[in-house]
């Protein structure tokens, strides 16, 4: 009945925080959309949060092509 909901951002004008906060503000609205599409007894309560996985996956590249040429 929770669905929890991970929100990536990729050349975003707007902030995480920004655009979460829109996401929460508009829960309602998702969620009469969602009912409309699923075909389950429940429509689930949708929580927001920001996925920053993008952003340590690109510091450890990063990290790992320092050491790759610092090491030659």
């Amino acid at each position: 009945r929770l669905a929890k909901i991970f929100i990536s951002l990729l050349n975003s004008k707007l902030s995480s925080d920004e655009v979460i906060e829109y996401l929460k503000e508009n829960r309602k609205v998702i969620r009469y959309h969602l009912g409309k599409r699923l075909n389950a007894k429940y429509v689930p309560d949708v929580r927001f949060y920001y996925d920053d996985s993008l952003k340590k996956a690109e510091k450890i590249g990063t990290l790992l092509n320092n050491i790759k040429i610092d090491g030659k």
